[in-house]
């Protein structure tokens, strides 16, 4: 009896969550379709609000925020949330970046967003458009959840990283609600278009805006070779996997063994993760930072990671989005595999242009032999710089012109995908 019983859970789950889902996306569809309807005077001021939660990943949004700053057809703001606690799961009230863009953007409109909040969703509420650095929910207060914002907002999203496997991680409870997305890539594009099945959606693909700062960033010539190591946060093979604990002695011993400069960067949330899995003691941390200093490693504090590249001559890396932005300088990578490998084919093209590193041997290596001013790789990067990053000059104009359209009604019909969504709800 229990076995039928089973069985008979088995065959309706997949009927049940497939109703739930589309339950909750036409809803979504609905709420956009509303939104859409309500028309504007053509040449009228775009209201445009940015949410801002972690500044390290503010470089994707930031060139189009200071392009609308200086568009005469924008009034733009800053809507600050408080930080995120990844340890206690929740959002700490105590802590935010409130001074980091206040200190950035003086006479720019900054919403707190803590504390009472009744007069600043009024405001926020009347915005146009509402522009998120992250794809996830659970992150964000409440009442700037898209679930929530939609009802009143236009919800767009630059995302934060590049699409690093041929599969996609985004949250479906933000990701139904959004209206404009502009792509990381191509087939992001596409898959967003004819697989996810919303309607009424603009998900469009107009270059990635963090490629055109990077190479806007003036180089910083090196006595000598600038190394910068970014070990990624997690070893859940499912995220990509990470060589911290394996390469971290090794990687102090380069000081000593060769004449380089090095750089260490770990992911913003790497130190808080090892934290509270237990891979590491907070005195294990500190010892670790302390041994950095001794041996000259510089614990890379700039808030923006373009910033760093501009005197890196080599990067070492887990698998991060990190690559694809380092890719627009042309300089050496190296890649070390960990975990999952089915790669998106543009990080695969990414990785294809850089050195692969299995272990730290070969990490060694390629060091030497850059060094020694061998460096196999760089006919492949620059054919791979000329495909991908050809024209980077004019990105965020193009996202701006893009939003004047869809604001003045020029913009042809939104995007209308195919497949219905099944991800869990």
């Amino acid at each position: 009896m229990q076995g039928i019983i089973s069985k008979a859970k088995g065959l309706v789950r997949p009927v049940y969550q497939s109703t739930v889902v589309s339950f909750f996306n036409n809803r979504a569809d609905s709420r956009i379709e509303k939104i859409c309807k309500i028309q504007h005077t053509p040449g009228s001021k775009i209201k445009v609000g940015f949410v801002v939660q972690y500044p390290s990943c503010w470089d994707k949004q930031q060139p189009v925020f200071e392009a609308m700053l200086h568009n005469s057809r924008f009034d733009v703001c800053l809507i600050c949330t408080a930080d995120f606690d990844m340890v206690a799961f929740k959002l700490d009230e105590d802590h935010t970046p409130l001074d980091y863009y206040k200190s950035r953007y003086p006479d720019v409109k900054i919403y707190d967003f803590r504390g009472d909040k009744t007069a600043m969703l009024k405001d926020i509420y009347s915005l146009d458009y509402l522009f998120y650095d992250r794809y996830y929910s659970h992150y964000l207060p409440a009442e700037l959840r898209p679930k929530k914002a939609s009802k009143y907002n236009k919800i767009c999203s630059i995302p934060y990283t590049s699409n690093l496997w041929n599969f996609y991680s985004h949250d479906i409870k933000f990701l139904r609600y959004l209206y404009m997305y502009f792509a990381q890539d191509r087939e992001t594009e596409e898959y967003f278009n004819h697989v996810l099945g919303l309607r009424h959606r603009k998900f469009v693909y107009k270059g990635y805006p963090i490629f055109e700062t990077v190479n806007k960033k003036k180089r910083i010539k090196n006595d000598k070779l600038t190394i910068l190591w970014t070990p990624r946060w997690s070893y859940d093979p499912m995220l990509g996997g990470s060589h911290f604990l394996e390469y971290k002695d090794a990687f102090i011993n380069l000081a000593k063994e060769y004449p380089v400069k090095l750089i260490f960067r770990p992911h913003p949330l790497m130190w808080d993760n090892f934290l509270s899995n237990g891979i590491m003691t907070q005195d294990e941390i500190d010892e670790y930072k302390q041994r950095l200093k001794e041996n000259g490693i510089v614990e890379d504090k700039n808030t923006l990671i373009e910033d760093t590249f501009r005197e890196t001559d080599v990067l070492i890396s887990d698998l991060s989005s990190v690559f694809t932005m380092y890719g627009t300088t042309g300089n050496p990578m190296i890649y070390c595999p960990a975990g999952k490998n089915n790669l998106s084919g543009f990080m695969q093209r990414v990785v294809d242009a850089s050195y692969v590193a299995e272990s730290w041997d070969d990490v060694r290596t390629a060091i030497e032999k850059l060094l020694n001013g061998q460096d196999d790789k760089k006919a492949t990067r620059e054919l791979f710089l000329e495909h991908e990053f050809g024209n980077t000059s004019d990105i965020s104009q193009r996202i701006l012109n893009y939003v004047i359209k869809d604001y003045d009604g020029t913009e042809p019909g939104s995007a209308i995908g195919g497949n219905s969504l099944s991800t869990a709800v």
